[in-house]
């Protein structure tokens, strides 16, 4: 099937429903990959080819996690995970977890990962995506501690209006036992 997209210049674009939909996946923003039943990488997008530290993305293609940039204990929880969707056949969506690439650098990613599965239903593999995050996290992380902040400087300014209160109410009655006027009207309380 071929599909009209427009004009160029004087010219007609079109193209075919694998290449449209091969750049789809490639000018994802996102880390897209697919694998087989056997938990072996199928394909990916650039994007993840150098989050696992290869150049191209068929440089994926027929690998292991284990034998990727991935450090041990984080590509044995992504087996885990892969087969446990495949085995299900229930999609896990926008999972929150962390991953370290071949930069060493630590990020948040939010993960989905989808069986896919053949005309008859059967789960022949799956398709995953992650969605960096870090620096939204880090937002969020940040205004945490400025709310943090903020309650605990209320709570100190609280505590030192009571304090002073009560360091008035004291001067008063000193003040009044002296027989002097009192000192702070206190008339608000």
């Amino acid at each position: 099937m071929v599909f009209f997209l427009g004009y160029r210049g004087k010219g007609i674009v079109m193209m075919t429903q694998e290449d449209l939909l091969r750049r789809v996946v490639f000018c994802s923003p996102n880390y897209l990959f697919w694998k087989n039943r056997q938990n072996v990488y199928a394909g990916c997008n650039e994007g993840f080819a150098k989050l696992c530290g290869v150049v191209d993305a068929e440089d994926v293609v027929g690998k292991v996690d284990l034998a990727l940039a991935w450090p041990r204990e984080q590509a044995e929880a992504f087996i885990k995970t892969d087969l446990a969707v495949m085995e299900s056949g229930q999609a896990l969506l926008d999972h929150e977890e962390m991953c370290v690439g071949n930069t060493s650098k630590r990020m948040c990613v939010l993960a989905s990962r989808v069986p896919l599965s053949d005309d008859k239903g059967r789960v022949i593999g799956l398709v995953g995506m992650f969605v960096d995050i870090t620096e939204g996290n880090q937002r969020e992380f940040a205004l945490g501690e400025e709310l943090f902040d903020l309650k605990r400087f209320k709570e100190l300014s609280f505590d030192r209006e009571i304090r002073m209160i009560a360091l008035k109410k004291e001067v008063n009655a000193l003040a009044q036992a002296l027989g002097r006027p009192v000192v702070y009207d206190l008339s608000f309380l």
